[in-house]
Formats: structure tokens, sequence, C-alpha cells
């Protein structure tokens, strides 16, 4: 223990005891860290540096430069080298500072080798400790050092946060129009308004609906899910598009098929084995594989205001849209009145290192070597995953939408795949014999 950390200890002990208990109960021995030298000095931990080593203040504008101007109540998420509380907290006219460490480890680190004791002494400033139930709150900044170095109880906040800013990224893609998904939409005027609306589909109520997604869980479920689609009074089955192939190869014919993605090609969608199976589209597909489709086809919109030239031309009714078509097959098995929904394949990570049932590694261009190691979640079995930042944002709209759907019983068959809140497991044995 050192002198700096016996200070600034004293402070937290004094301020915000169980915050300082946790903080002393941490090890260090598991970092690898050494101090860096360049035009400033910084601390390396585990090969990311918590700062700067060349200019920390500019970085530290740059930071405070993202807040919303008279921004008087600040979040931030992350210690880093301490600059930051600093700097808002001696520079800016804050009423209030909240500061949530992200690695309590790394913070013990940091304070045993540099003086913190004077923000930490600021009246304004209140230190918390990340919990996997900790929300996200704006304004906010946060030590980029410290979204990748996140300890596991910090790691569903980071979550959080690199969702939020993949979802400002991506709206700001969307300000302006898309002229390739422009362009489909003027190739597909003809099919919008020839086919049949989503909303058909809705007439005929289901009690409990099977949606099949492409992870990887599904290969071992494809037997159980044969045997279910033969019996004469099966459950619906709708399918993700990128499910059709590994269905069809099994013998399992879903009813219906979803597709959303400008990307989807002749190689997904199968068409010439297609006869009989309802196709359910966003208008983003090629017109040449939509026209090839042998069964039939219903039309849906995302809310986006990007197809407002669409409903110029035809009204179609919307589909929810989270980023990734289990989304929009989910909606519509609610919206079919489903009162229970099976979700089969449908991981949202990794398990067996594999992304998806039927595809080779990169074949729906993504690779597993290029997935970052401390993007996870906690499976069924309460153990580590490694997913995507895609896949965690998609597991937080789907969350969100089994959250606002009380009324609807969600199962999923798969240990592997990713925990998804208000989902119950349930085995795909099991599963055959309830239905």
């Amino acid at each position: 223990m050192t002198d700096l950390f016996t200070s600034n200890i004293a402070i937290i002990e004094r301020r915000w005891p169980i915050v300082a208990a946790t903080i002393k109960s941490q090890s260090i021995n598991h970092l690898d860290s050494h101090l860096v030298q360049g035009q400033n000095q910084t601390i390396s931990v585990n090969g990311i540096q918590l700062s700067s080593r060349h200019d920390r203040m500019a970085e530290v504008n740059l930071n405070i430069d993202q807040l919303p101007s008279h921004s008087h109540i600040v979040h931030l998420y992350g210690l880093g080298l301490g600059d930051l509380p600093r700097e808002l907290l001696l520079s800016y006219p804050l009423e209030k500072l909240n500061v949530t460490l992200l690695n309590v480890a790394i913070t013990q680190l940091v304070l045993s080798y540099t003086d913190q004791t004077d923000w930490l002494s600021n009246p304004k400033c209140e230190l918390h400790l990340a919990t996997p139930e900790s929300t996200l709150i704006l304004p906010f900044i946060t030590s980029s050092a410290e979204l990748v170095l996140a300890d596991d109880d910090g790691a569903v906040l980071r979550n959080k946060i690199l969702i939020h800013y993949q979802t400002l990224f991506a709206a700001r893609s969307h300000q302006t129009q898309d002229p390739q998904i422009l362009a489909r939409f003027q190739q597909n005027t003809a099919l919008v308004q020839q086919d049949d609306d989503v909303s058909e589909l809705y007439l005929v109520p289901r009690q409990q609906v099977i949606v099949v997604g492409a992870g990887p869980s599904l290969e071992a479920a494809l037997s159980q899910l044969e045997c279910i689609s033969k019996r004469k009074n099966r459950p619906l089955i709708i399918a993700v598009d990128t499910a059709l192939k590994p269905l069809l190869q099994n013998g399992i014919r879903p009813n219906i098929v979803v597709s959303i993605d400008a990307d989807i090609n002749e190689t997904h969608l199968l068409p010439t084995q297609s006869a009989g199976i309802n196709l359910v589209y966003f208008p983003r597909l090629s017109s040449e594989v939509l026209i090839r489709w042998q069964g039939k086809r219903f039309v849906a919109y995302g809310k986006h205001a990007l197809y407002d030239s669409l409903r110029a031309i035809k009204h179609h009714d919307t589909l929810y849209t989270g980023g990734s078509v289990l989304h929009p097959a989910v909606d519509l098995a609610v919206k079919m009145q489903a009162k229970e929904v099976f979700l089969i394949g449908c991981d949202l990570s990794f398990p067996n290192n594999k992304t998806h049932t039927c595809w080779a590694d990169g074949e729906l261009n993504m690779h597993i070597a290029s997935q970052a190691s401390h993007q996870w979640v906690l499976n069924n079995q309460g153990k580590k995953v490694t997913t995507s930042l895609s896949f965690i944002s998609y597991i937080d709209a789907l969350e969100a939408y089994i959250r606002v759907h009380p009324n609807t019983v969600f199962h999923t068959t798969s240990t592997l795949g990713a925990k998804i809140k208000g989902c119950q497991h349930m085995d795909i044995k099991n599963l055959r014999s309830k239905l």
C-alpha cells in the first residue's frame, strides 16, 4: 500500500465507505501495468494506455467538448487517470458529477500511484460502483480505455455505452436517404403495389409460434424441429432468411420466411425451393430475387422515415425493427396473436466458436477472428459467451420489445446462446413434448 493510496482511500472511506471497501478488496496482481513516457506520462494496463502520452489535456478537452452546452449534472463512466473528473470539477460550472467506476482493480492501481485527493474531496462529486443493473444516464462522457478494460461488473454498462454510440452513428448515417436503398425502392414499386400487405397474415390467430434463427444452436435442434414440423397440427414456423437453407436441407419447410436486408440474395432465399412458403419482405431486397419467389409475397415497412416514399405509393403495415431480421420475425408472431413464442437458433452470440448453422465463417459477412474478446454476454448457463457489438444491441432491442408485450410468453431453447431477459428457457425435447 502506497502513501498516495492511503491518502486517496481515506477520502473515499469517509464519503463512500462501500465503494472504499470494494476497492480495498481488489487485487492488482493480474494487471500487466507499467509507466509509459511520452510528452506526458501515463500508465499502460494490459496493453491499453489509460490516457494519451502525447497531450493528456488535449484528449480531456476533446472528450469534454462532446457534452451539450450548459450541462450542469454530468455522468462520467470510467476513471482513467483522473484527468476528466479533475478538469470537470475545477474548470466547469457543474452542480454535480457522478463518477462510475468501470474497473475497480484499475481504480486501485490509479489510486496507488497518482494523487486524486483534489477532486475526490470536491462536494460536487459522487463516486459509484458499476453493477449489472446500472443504467446509462445522459449527458455522459467516458474513459475510452476503460470501455475496453471494464471488469465483469462494469461490462453491462460498457455495452450500453457502446450501443449508445452505435445508435448515434446509425442515426447520423440515416439523416440522408441512402441512394442505393432508394434505388431498390424504385425498382420494387410495382411489387409494392401488387403484393399483399403483411397484416393479412394477422387474420388467423396462432396460439403458438416457433421463430427460427440461424445461430449455432440450431444445428443441435434440427432433428427435434423436423419431428415437430411433420405433425399434422404443427405450430406455425417463422424462419429468418439465413435459417431457410439449413431448414430445407433437413426437410423442414417453414410457413413464413422473413427477410429485410438488401444483401440477401438467391443463395440465402433459395427461390427455386420456395413453393408454398410465404415471404414477408421489406422492399430493400433485389426485385430479381423477389420475382423468382414461388410462394406468396407480403410487404412490410419499417417505421423509419426512409420508408415514407413508399408509404406515399401504397400503405403497408410496419414491423418492429431493432437492427436484426429476428426483430420483425418476432413482431410478426406477436401480431399473429401468439400466446407463446419459441425461439430456436436465436443465439445472438458465438457458442462453440461458430457464427451460424450451415454457413461457413465469413459467408454471412461475420468472422469469428474479428470479434473483440472483451465483447461477451452471459448465456443461459450463466457462463460467458463471445458476441459482437451488433448482437449486443440486438439483444437490448429484443429485451425492450419483450418488456412491452407482457401478454406473450417468450421461450428460448438454447442453453448456449445469449440469455435474453424476459425469455424463459425450455429444452428442445420438452418443447417437442409440449407442442
